[in-house]
């Protein structure tokens, strides 16, 4: 039998590809257009940058990755991983999150309490899916999208809260009780949260009126702009949970119920939460226990481990034969002893890699400089559009100044013409000083002669 579930064969494999969107510069809730870009780009860049043996080790660094996004599988091996470190580092308090330079991972567990049901049920946040599933038993009961929370209240009675939910067009309360009243305040402040969030994110559907300027349409959507609560969360795998240290395997010795005697279950414990499981994959997770000294209280007796919650809950196992009592009972006191700023000090950050660092840079300033230059052509066409009309337009201009002039001299020739061919016969009508013509017979000649 393996003494440790987690230092195997596959974890270690598991820590030389973490990181992965991290590696190709992509978000949680990348789609797989923008992987396949960033795959292409970063590939193509070091192919063409492959002088030294560190350049050649980031390619292939970038090929593994860009195939665990790729297959399915491995992807959801992945988020699930991340998803239960995120757990067993998960903050308790709630006023944590007033710090702005404070960030929390994308996934949230809790176990509370339904009113309706009147049993002990899980609470999965998924801030990537923008989802909130809840658990009975390790299975699915109800899942619901953050653009169905309408409001979240806090109830009448002790650590009681409520969820006002949309369903087909109403909205239906339902009533959970948290164990403790900071995980019911905690629990409330991310719910609201999530709705925020998902205001936040919500496509925006952007009318362009005419009778409207652009700086008002600007100060109409000024309010989406600022996104308060997604710089709250971890979106790239840069910055990692802490690592899980170890998993125990044990039976359940006793419990209210029957069906739970001698059941086989996993134990892990983290820095801040003890989740307890059916699977050694922790996907069917059938408590969560917050390590709080003034919640949990535990002691060890002949290789047994007891659980005793402020709610009056008791939870007995018996560790196998090979796992160590008292190493357990060490690392919980260990565990319940730690404060918030330790916790923050385990996050495994990854070393930022200037290369990568470099070629996502060139990809957002090739793209920048393609989008300028697309611009720039654009305007080039507007400017010869707008000169060739401006040409037409003195041309025409032109020829209409020239016509304008030839038909003023001509007219000024044809009235200088007419003017003397009127002077002409004004002359011709008074007759002084005036000779005529040869062939013109004066019917007087002839009478004058006679009378002399």
């Amino acid at each position: 039998m393996q003494r440790l579930l987690n230092h195997n064969e596959n974890d270690a494999n598991w820590e030389q590809k973490r990181g992965i969107y991290h590696t190709l510069g992509l978000h949680f809730n990348s789609t797989a257009d923008e992987i396949e870009k960033n795959y292409n780009f970063l590939n193509n860049f070091y192919e063409s940058h492959n002088e030294n043996q560190k350049s050649i080790d980031l390619q292939k660094k970038i090929r593994l990755a860009y195939d665990q996004l790729k297959n399915i599988k491995e992807k959801e091996k992945y988020i699930h991983e991340l998803k239960i470190r995120s757990y067993l580092c998960q903050h308790l308090e709630h006023y944590y999150m007033q710090y702005h330079e404070l960030k929390m991972f994308p996934f949230f567990i809790f176990q509370v309490f339904h009113k309706k049901c009147k049993e002990n049920v899980i609470l999965e946040f998924n801030f990537v899916n923008q989802t909130i599933t809840e658990i009975n038993e390790g299975k699915q009961v109800q899942a619901f999208l953050f653009c169905a929370i309408s409001s979240v209240l806090f109830g009448e009675r002790e650590n009681e809260f409520i969820f006002y939910l949309w369903d087909s067009g109403k909205i239906k309360p339902q009533n959970y009780k948290a164990k403790y009243t900071q995980q019911r305040d905690l629990i409330v402040q991310i719910s609201l949260m999530a709705k925020y969030f998902y205001e936040e994110t919500k496509p925006i559907l952007r009318l362009q009126n005419p009778n409207f300027g652009e700086n008002e349409l600007r100060h109409l959507h000024s309010t989406y702009e600022h996104k308060q609560f997604t710089n709250k969360i971890y979106w790239r795998d840069r910055v990692m949970p802490p690592k899980r240290e170890r998993k125990y395997k044990a039976r359940r010795v006793s419990s209210l119920s029957s069906l739970f005697k001698n059941e086989l279950v996993y134990i892990e414990i983290g820095v801040s939460q003890m989740l307890i499981s059916k699977d050694e994959d922790f996907r069917n997770i059938l408590h969560v226990i917050p390590l709080k000294k003034d919640y949990v209280q535990f002691i060890t007796k002949n290789h047994q481990i007891h659980f005793c919650l402020s709610n009056e809950e008791v939870f007995k196992f018996q560790l196998e034969k090979d796992y160590d009592i008292e190493q357990f009972a060490h690392s919980l006191k260990r565990t319940m002893e730690m404060n918030p700023q330790q916790i923050k000090h385990l996050y495994d950050v990854m070393e930022s890699d200037n290369s990568i660092k470099h070629g996502i840079l060139v990809q957002d300033k090739s793209e920048f400089c393609l989008k300028l230059f697309d611009k720039i052509n654009q305007c080039q066409n507007v400017i010869k559009k707008m000169t060739s009309k401006v040409e037409q337009l003195v041309q025409e201009e032109q020829s209409d100044v020239l016509d304008s002039k030839l038909w003023d001299k001509n007219q000024t020739i044809t009235y200088s013409k007419l003017g003397n061919q009127k002077k002409q016969k004004q002359k011709n009508n008074i007759g002084i000083g005036y000779s005529m013509p040869s062939h013109y017979n004066n019917p007087y000649s002839s009478v004058s002669s006679n009378m002399n």
